[in-house]
C-alpha cells in the first residue's frame, strides 16, 4: 500500500496493489459527495485505466457503483470490501 502524488498535486490517498490489480480509494470525511470529490479519481483513471479500480469512502449511506470503474462506499461498508 501507498499514496500517490504528483508534482501538479493530483494525488490518491491510497493505492493498494494485489494480484496484479491495481485499487485506488480517496478517502473523505463528509456525509454527501460532490463532484470535486472525484478529481484525483479521475486523473489516477485517466492515467491508469488497465488493471484499476477505484473508490471513494465517505461518511455518507451510499454504497453503489459510479460506473464499470469506479464505486463510491460508505465508512459502514469499509469491512465488506
Amino acid at each position: 500500500m501507498y499514496y500517490f502524488r504528483d508534482s501538479a498535486g493530483n494525488e490518491i490517498d491510497l493505492v493498494y496493489e494485489k494480484d496484479g490489480q491495481t485499487l485506488a480509494i480517496e478517502i473523505k470525511a463528509a456525509k454527501a459527495t460532490i463532484p470535486s470529490m472525484f478529481s484525483g479519481i479521475r486523473y489516477w483513471q485517466k492515467n491508469n485505466r488497465l488493471h484499476s479500480q477505484s473508490m471513494l469512502i465517505y461518511g455518507g449511506a451510499k454504497t453503489e457503483p459510479i460506473n464499470e470503474h469506479t464505486s463510491i462506499i460508505s465508512w459502514k461498508d469499509v469491512g465488506d470490501i
